[in-house]
């Protein structure tokens, strides 16, 4: 086993828009806000809800820059921490969409941000 600690965060979310291309705007704002918290990976089981690993040494306040970063109208979202029952192991994925878990590690991965 590593002795690399790592945390695991469980971000459920809603955005608010008006239409497709606001919603695809937002998310992207959202992702990129995630982006910028140095994560060491990042995954969607399913709609609306991403995982978030990162590495204790370098882990940011996720929930303080979700917070500074996104306008509360628009964004709204819940973060709960994943226990780790033994070092490292997490109890997460359970009967998850691949095709939304491929989708979205292809979006994450392609996205430009500022």
């Amino acid at each position: 086993m590593s002795n690399l600690k790592l945390k695991a965060f469980h971000l459920s979310y809603d955005i608010k828009a008006i239409n497709d291309k606001q919603y695809k705007k937002y998310k992207e704002k959202l992702l990129c806000t995630i982006k910028k918290t140095n994560p060491s990976n990042v995954y969607s089981p399913c709609a609306s809800t991403i995982i978030i690993d990162y590495r204790i040494e370098n882990k940011t306040d996720l929930i303080q820059v979700l917070n500074e970063e996104l306008n509360s109208r628009v964004f709204y979202f819940f973060i709960s921490a994943i226990k780790d029952d033994v070092e490292n192991y997490f109890f997460y994925e359970n009967n998850i969409d691949n095709s939304i878990f491929d989708n979205f590690k292809e979006e994450y991965n392609n996205l430009l941000c500022d």
